[in-house]
């Protein structure tokens, strides 16, 4: 990233918002902006988050392998503005299992680039098949847009839901329905 000139694009798209004087200072505020897009927002493009699926552990068994509500903020690729939520993910292991803070990781790794919320559960599951030889692996994302819930229709409270289904978790029906069934599972009284 080229923070400076970043930060002298920044203060300019603000001073010409025309802001009442005093209501905010166009450098300090660009200052502000390129720092959390290069520390916070962006973070994951100085890194290859499939890396984080490098500790394996071999011949440790072939059993369903899940993660519910791994929490996780993103930027969107198409409007600038945040969106958040949780991330449910699952693998099936073909003989290889990775860390489980390697899985929480990998999401913060794909989160942190501009994104949208179909490219993000893709990139997860997709990760997990390659790195792993995963015997199936699916993302679910159930995120708040910011753009929904403050722009044009204001609709506080939609939470959209996009799901990635890849190897057995797409090809059997079986696999599958463990699979919403664990994610549901969450939702449970006392789960």
């Amino acid at each position: 990233m080229d923070a400076e000139r970043a930060r002298r694009a920044l203060a300019e798209f603000v001073a010409a918002l025309e802001l009442p004087a005093g209501e905010v200072e166009p450098a300090r505020c660009a200052d502000s902006m390129v720092r959390a897009f290069q520390d916070d927002f962006l973070r994951g493009y100085a890194c290859d988050p499939a890396e984080y699926l490098s500790v394996e552990f071999e011949g440790a068994g072939d059993d369903l392998v899940l993660l519910r509500d791994i929490p996780f903020v993103s930027m969107c690729s198409h409007h600038l503005l945040p969106f958040f939520g949780i991330a449910h993910v699952a693998y099936l292991p073909n003989g290889k299992l990775t860390g489980l803070s390697s899985i929480a990781r990998l999401v913060d790794g794909f989160a942190c680039r501009l994104q949208n919320q179909e490219r993000l559960a893709r990139s997860v599951a997709s990760a997990l098949m390659e790195r792993l030889a995963a015997r199936g692996a699916a993302c679910r994302i159930e995120a708040t847009q910011l753009c929904v819930v403050g722009r044009a229709t204001r609709k506080p409270g939609i939470r959209s839901v996009s799901e990635c289904l890849l190897g057995v978790f797409d090809s059997d029906p079986h696999e599958r329905r463990r699979f919403v069934e664990m994610v549901g599972a969450a939702r449970s009284p006392g789960a």
